[in-house]
Parts: C-alpha cells; structure tokens; sequence
C-alpha cells in the first residue's frame, strides 16, 4: 500500500564494524497495521548489496527493547547477527471517538 509505504536510512558505520551504534530514531505513521511489515536491512556502503535482512509483520513486533535475529539473503539464520531496537506505538482518532477502523498508529523504531 502506497500510504503505508517508507524508507529510512542510516548513516554509514566507518570505524567498530563489529559492534556498530547507529543510535538513530525513525518515526512513521501506519494505517493498515495488518497488512505492513518492517523490514531492517544492513547493506554495504561501497556496492550496495544487503549482507544481512529480517522482515517481520509489524502486528508482530512488541513495544520495548528487543533484539532482531538478523538473516541472510535466502532467509537463513544468521546466529551472532542481530540488531538491538527499541519500538514503541501510540494510537489516535478523530475527535470525539475512534472506532479500530479509524485508528492511525504512530510506530516509534530506535536502532543502536
């Protein structure tokens, strides 16, 4: 869906390749919640290819801190991989009452 389509990126990591912190904050705004997914992606600065992904439905990511298992192109486990996050959603209506229909979700997405 268009409306519920975005794209952020970071800034490149150039020193601590191993451990890197981005500490970067993405905020979007989610009208069909049951039909988005969020999908992280580490790419290479140089060429542009993807050495690591992981796509979750975004009914599925839970407010709080948590770590994202990071996979390969073809969906495998990559088992030291993972990304720390911090989620967060708030809901609002129009004025006077909101049905679940009118909701539109604000999805706070921190990386470090």
């Amino acid at each position: 869906m268009p409306v519920d389509s975005c794209h952020f990126r970071t800034k490149p990591i150039h020193r601590n390749t191993l451990n890197p912190m981005w500490n970067e904050h993405f905020q979007f705004t989610v009208h069909f919640e049951e039909m988005c997914f969020l999908r992280f992606a580490v790419v290479e600065n140089n060429s542009s290819q993807t050495t690591a992904q992981r796509t979750l439905p975004l009914k599925a990511l839970k407010p709080g801190y948590r770590h994202v298992q990071l996979r390969t192109q073809h969906n495998e486990s990559l088992e030291v991989s993972s990304l720390f996050i911090y989620s967060h959603r708030t809901e609002e209506g129009p004025a006077g009452g909101a049905t679940a229909s009118s909701l539109v979700r604000f999805i706070q997405v921190c990386c470090f």
